[in-house]
């Protein structure tokens, strides 16, 4: 399979990469767009579109960290085809000039990965010179163009970033809160609690408003990287980039957005310095309008209506601070005041205990980086 350009009528692999623990909720959204699910693997999952889709991923998938364009993938007992397996992919097509290229190798024990990449190099150096008589220049730098060489067994997947920068970063989140959610995790988080505009929606400790508002994009079927600034992406820069079919993409997500919600959004906050950054967010989101965000201390509140999803990523470490019984005043709480809910639960360890009446309970593993957390979805 060898990319000379992209093509409207031309079926695109990609590999769309997401926290551990997403992969379901990944599959979902790429669903959710029309697109043709491959394979599903640890942290990735890979499909096919067309090149309006290939522009509509990068604009619309929630919960996806990076998208990849594959280049090349064949069998091979050994290194003995990859030169000539690079040296026919259409690099000149692919990497813009004068802009580094970072190519990252990922082997198993049986190869040695530096020499798997100077093979890899040769390659791509041997195609340039021949097709424009200048090579790339190699090097991690923050600018960089990043390639991938990765080997399963006999396997061999080559590989190109088309992202840029990471997809979580949508561009609305100030600085302010000491632990905020990256917003693929939120969206992912939601989608495996069940939430999927069908519902009202509370998050009683918003802190940074991250959930509510990635709730409002998805309830909206708003693109949450519509609004990424020209240039944000990396394929922008390559060389096979078509803008006009790119501005298409665009419009056409901006057709699928509705005009209003109609389950409200509700976000609290005991602290008023959280509040006034979350409606900052939700301003830079352009969401402010349908979301319904205010201070409150969570032990004082009741449900806002008979039935709704809580959604809260509760306080741990050093968010806690000393609170004692908080997690047991938590459940009773919620077992007191929100009975007829749905619940999604983002906890620390086990330091949160689904409460006894809980119905319908399911734990999902999904780590907030280097953080050993869990969702736990339960209804009372």
């Amino acid at each position: 399979m060898e990319i000379s350009i992209l093509s409207l009528k031309k079926k695109n692999t990609l590999i769309a990469s997401c926290p551990k623990g997403l992969e379901p909720a990944l599959q979902s959204d790429i669903e959710a767009l029309g697109f043709s699910i491959i394979k599903i693997a640890p942290r990735a999952v890979y499909f096919t579109t067309d090149e309006v889709g290939f522009y509509k991923a990068h604009l619309g998938l929630r919960t996806a960290s990076s998208i990849k364009l594959v280049l090349k993938s064949f069998e091979s007992n050994g290194t003995d085809e990859l030169f000539a397996r690079c040296e026919k992919i259409a690099w000149e097509k692919l990497l813009p000039k004068n802009v580094p290229v970072n190519t990252q190798v990922q082997v198993s024990k049986d190869f040695n990965p530096k020499e798997v990449f100077e093979v890899f190099k040769r390659g791509i150096e041997t195609r340039f010179l021949v097709r424009s008589g200048a090579t790339p220049v190699f090097g991690n730098k923050d600018n960089s163009i990043d390639i991938f060489v990765y080997q399963y067994n006999d396997q061999w997947t080559f590989s190109i970033d088309t992202t840029g920068k990471a997809l979580h970063k949508r561009g609305y989140r100030v600085e302010g809160h000491p632990a905020p959610l990256k917003e693929n995790l939120a969206a992912g988080l939601l989608r495996l609690g069940g939430y999927k505009g069908q519902k009202n929606l509370l998050d009683p400790m918003m802190g940074s408003g991250t959930a509510v508002i990635e709730a409002a994009m998805i309830q909206l079927r708003k693109a949450p990287l519509i609004h990424r600034k020209k240039g944000g992406f990396a394929f922008e820069a390559m060389p096979f980039f078509k803008n006009s079919v790119y501005r298409q993409a665009q419009d056409e997500c901006r057709e699928r957005k509705l005009s209003d919600l109609v389950f409200p959004i509700w976000g609290r906050d005991v602290h008023p310095d959280f509040v006034k950054g979350a409606k900052e967010n939700a301003l830079k989101a352009r969401v402010e309008k349908h979301l319904d965000l205010n201070q409150l201390q969570f032990f004082e509140s009741k449900k806002p209506s008979e039935h709704g999803l809580m959604f809260t990523n509760l306080p741990y470490d050093q968010r806690l601070k000393k609170k004692e019984n908080f997690f047991e005043c938590f459940s009773e709480h919620i077992t007191k005041e929100y009975a007829g809910w749905d619940f999604a639960i983002y906890a620390y360890e086990d330091t949160f205990k689904a409460p006894q009446k809980a119905e319908a309970l399911k734990v999902f593993d999904v780590p907030n980086g280097s953080l050993e957390t869990k969702l736990w979805c339960f209804k009372l």
